[in-house]
């Protein structure tokens, strides 16, 4: 009995000895992650073609060196003639669809226009030497991917600017004994502006 007696007091202090070590031993961290998270997919260069106004037609090389912020350089052609333009657009949202601001600006060279109206009957010396300089600010809707293709829609305000060259010479051909003198005037535009086009990202 004695034994017995003993036995159970002993597995008793055994008992709560391995308690109070468990208690008082302080509580493990969770073992980190033996790899880090890889990062997202971010393509930094890519091509952009868009229609529109003022530049008719564009072609760009794009450098995205955030996620939200679009570089792009290029050139463009109004049929007339061809010009370099530049921009940048930002894009809050990495979503599948997402607002952008757009501010840009460009040069058109001058290009003979008389070819879109000859076939009107109509050719003139002021349509010799059409070209422009312009700045934008749009704003639109992205819709894709960010890595992948996306095609987007841009509205919003141009300023323009050109040197109507030409019209002396126009002057003299509708007045044969004209003696006046006439300079070219610069021609100013503000207004509304609009482009589509798509962007494959690489």
């Amino acid at each position: 009995m004695k034994a017995n007696r003993r036995t159970r007091q002993t597995a008793t202090i055994v008992t709560v000895i391995t308690a109070r070590l468990v208690l008082a031993a302080p509580a493990q961290a969770a073992p980190e992650a033996t790899a880090s998270k890889l990062p997202e997919r971010h393509d930094y260069f890519g091509a952009m073609l868009d229609v529109g106004a003022p530049d008719l037609l564009g072609l760009s090389v794009i450098v995205r060196p955030l996620r939200c912020l679009r570089l792009h350089a290029g050139a463009m052609t109004n049929a007339a003639g061809f010009g370099l333009r530049g921009g940048v657009t930002y894009v809050p949202f990495d979503y599948w669809i997402s607002p952008s601001l757009t501010v840009e600006g460009g040069h058109m060279f001058d290009g003979n226009a008389n070819w879109m109206t000859r076939r009107f009957g109509v050719e003139s010396p002021m349509l010799k030497n059409v070209g422009y300089s312009f700045a934008s600010a749009h704003l639109g809707i992205e819709l894709g991917s960010s890595n992948g293709f996306m095609f987007f829609i841009h509205a919003g305000m141009t300023l323009l600017v050109s040197r109507i060259q030409g019209v002396q010479e126009q002057f003299e051909q509708e007045l044969t004994d004209a003696e006046m003198t006439l300079t070219d005037p610069w021609f100013r535009y503000i207004g509304p502006s609009a482009k589509i086009g798509f962007i494959i990202h690489i």
